[in-house]
């Protein structure tokens, strides 16, 4: 199998993967609420697997860099701001609780730095 063709199946893997998706739009959700200073309380119910966010955030920019070796610019970019908004809805807030937040938080800002 081609290079750019694994690529592609790997990435339609990631984006068709219902409990990634899921995943990715609770950490969204939390994201929002904890970025406008709402009271915990209100959304008390929302679990994320913050770990996991931070997993499919590397795997995405790990396609970015094959993407790339690959000369596919355009799903690189695609592919490394996807990564970065896993890093930034887990990282980005000062409600983030994981360890590493300021590398995690580094690593999320250069991936939208160099996918623009």
């Amino acid at each position: 199998m081609r290079a750019k063709e694994y690529l592609d199946n790997k990435f339609n893997a990631l984006e068709s993967d219902n409990q990634l998706q899921t995943e990715f739009a609770k950490a969204s959700a939390l994201f929002m609420y904890r970025s406008t200073g709402e009271a915990e309380k209100n959304f008390r119910e929302i679990s994320v697997d913050e770990v996991r966010v931070n997993q499919i955030g590397i795997e995405y920019i790990d396609l970015e860099c094959r993407y790339f070796e690959v000369e596919d610019y355009e799903m690189s970019s695609t592919s490394l701001t996807k990564g970065a908004e896993c890093l930034e809805m887990s990282h980005g807030v000062d409600g983030a609780r994981l360890e590493y937040r300021g590398y995690y938080g580094l690593l999320a800002s250069m991936a939208f730095y160099a996918g623009f």
